[in-house]
């Protein structure tokens, strides 16, 4: 009976022990280190004046000046949004989706220049249709897809003129056509030295691609004929004399269009 009488006082001194630790520990603990949020102005305030200055501030300028409603340099309790997410970090500038005018007005007059723009230059000339230098809001075309990105200029597509025509004036000079001299004088129907919009044929297929010279297989007379005379003298024709001399039929050192047998043999 002692012995139990004994280890019942041991039993309930022990878990008298435990139970004083454990209150002790609780009321010991600093108020505020159980992971406590407290919000925009606990996290910034560093002069503990209840309220954020700029300086105080470690976020993007563009988010105090959001916050900073009253624009007295000042964020204040009630300014700060309430149940705003993420509270005690510093608010991250998100990437702006909101437009073209908001992406590149750097001075924030609500346009913007040429000089603000950071994409091609054709691309802003575009947008800018009064010519003013300026791009607005309402020269801006809504619902732009990938907005907030520079706008990247796509490989035209449209046509001859669009793709060869360096200087803007409408039509294709020989010295900006970057194909082969036998195609400009073929489009140049005129021979003015310039291919124009009428002159360029509609529906070519490749186009935007300089025009590649396929190895002709219309005749004799267009593969050798170099001075477009509409005949081949014995010095164009690159094959045997042989073979110049069959063709030239009447001795008069040129092979004609009617000398030149139909289905001619390969040369």
């Amino acid at each position: 009976m002692k012995v139990k009488g004994l280890r019942a006082v041991c039993i309930m001194g022990i878990l008298s022990i435990i139970i004083l630790f454990g209150f002790s520990s609780v009321f010991a603990q600093p108020p505020g280190s159980g992971g406590q949020k407290k919000g925009f102005i606990q996290d910034f305030d560093k002069d503990g004046d209840g309220k954020v200055s700029k300086q105080e501030f470690t976020g993007p300028e563009k988010v105090f000046m959001k916050f900073d409603k009253n624009k007295d340099g000042f964020v204040t309790k009630d300014e700060v949004p309430k149940g705003r997410k993420g509270e005690g970090k510093p608010p991250k500038e998100k990437k702006s989706r909101k437009g073209f005018i908001q992406d590149f007005d750097k001075n924030g007059d609500g346009k913007v220049s040429k000089q603000e723009f950071t994409g091609p230059e054709k691309v802003f000339m575009k947008f800018d249709k009064n010519k003013d230098g300026f791009v607005t809001k309402d020269e801006v075309p809504k619902g732009r897809k990938g907005e907030g990105k520079p706008p990247k200029e796509k490989k035209s597509r449209k046509g001859f003129i669009q793709d060869f025509d360096k200087d803007g004036d409408g039509k294709v000079s020989k010295q900006e056509f970057t194909g082969p001299e036998k195609v400009f004088m073929e489009f140049d129907k005129n021979k003015d030295g310039f291919i124009t919009k009428d002159e360029a044929p509609k529906g070519r297929k490749g186009e935007g691609k300089p025009p590649k010279e396929k190895k002709s297989r219309k005749g004799f007379i267009q593969d050798f004929d170099k001075n477009g005379d509409g005949k081949v003298s014995k010095q164009e024709f690159a094959g045997p004399e042989k073979v110049f001399m069959k063709f030239d039929k009447n001795k008069d050192g040129f092979i004609t269009k009617d000398e030149v047998p139909k289905g001619p043999p390969s040369k």
